[in-house]
């Protein structure tokens, strides 16, 4: 894959969060990719969600990888970013309320937004068990 080719990655079998406007995955897991995973802006004054949460997320060797922009407000937790040089920026005025992410050796580059909770319950994996969680989920899982 290219610089400025667009992935989505596939939730794995353990997605399990939806909110009021948009299912967001859970415990997925990207790796090795040269583009940004994550892009969550506004759009003709609306949200593409209303209350954008992001969580227990594994990246491995990614370029890019949450971007908040054009005035988004996200909730971004206990998310693991390894080799990801810009594990989580902003552009054109994005913002993020992050907690409990471990970004490697990188920082969080967006500015800190409002968003501090949602209005939908859902449970997180403590971030230190975030990679064996979402690598144990990874890939088809077939039965007969």
């Amino acid at each position: 894959m290219t610089t400025g080719e667009r992935t989505r990655p596939s939730p794995s079998p353990t997605t399990t969060t939806t909110s009021p406007s948009l299912t967001l995955a859970s415990h997925p897991s990207a790796s090795e990719l040269a583009s940004k995973l994550v892009s969550v802006c506004l759009s003709r004054g609306r949200t593409l969600t209303k209350y954008p949460s992001i969580y227990n997320n594994y990246f491995d060797t990614v370029h890019l990888g949450i971007n908040t922009r054009d005035a988004a407000q996200l909730l971004v937790e206990n998310n693991v970013f390894v080799s990801t040089p810009s594990p989580m920026y902003s552009t054109n005025g994005g913002y993020a309320v992050a907690r409990g992410n471990d970004f490697g050796s990188a920082s969080n580059e967006a500015p800190t937004g409002i968003l501090t909770a949602v209005p939908y319950t859902y449970s997180m994996s403590s971030t230190s068990s975030v990679k064996s969680t979402v690598l144990s989920g990874v890939g088809a899982s077939l039965s007969f």
